[in-house]
């Protein structure tokens, strides 16, 4: 399991790109989360997140996910930015739905592609 940090190429300054690769839980999630408060890869700029999981096997359940969410909603520098979710597996992009109606202080959305 692997995790690129990128920049976004129009929006350097307001938009990080989080690519995992291979196989990822909800312990790597957390884990990357707080490694971007951290190491102040977030900061008061930060206005989005995209998380990429085109190349990742997210092995996650519904349990997981309310576990992430209540982990996102109870910190601020998550809940004011706005997240974007890429995977082309249907298996991983039912979990932002589930996320919007789970929380709706989070803006979290799916996508197909970048």
């Amino acid at each position: 399991m692997s995790i690129i940090y990128e920049k976004h190429d129009k929006y350097t300054e307001s938009i990080i790109i989080r690519k995992f690769i291979g196989k990822a839980n909800i312990n790597t999630i957390i884990d990357s989360w707080r490694y971007l408060y951290e190491n102040e890869v977030i900061n008061e700029k930060t206005r989005g997140l995209i998380d990429d999981f085109t190349d990742c096997e997210l092995n996650m359940d519904t349990d997981c996910i309310e576990i992430l969410m209540h982990f996102m909603k109870k910190r601020a520098y998550i809940r004011k930015i706005k997240i974007g979710v890429v995977s082309n597996s249907p298996k991983i992009i039912v979990f932002p739905f589930y996320c919007r109606e789970l929380e709706m202080e989070l803006d979290i959305r799916p996508f197909s592609t970048r």
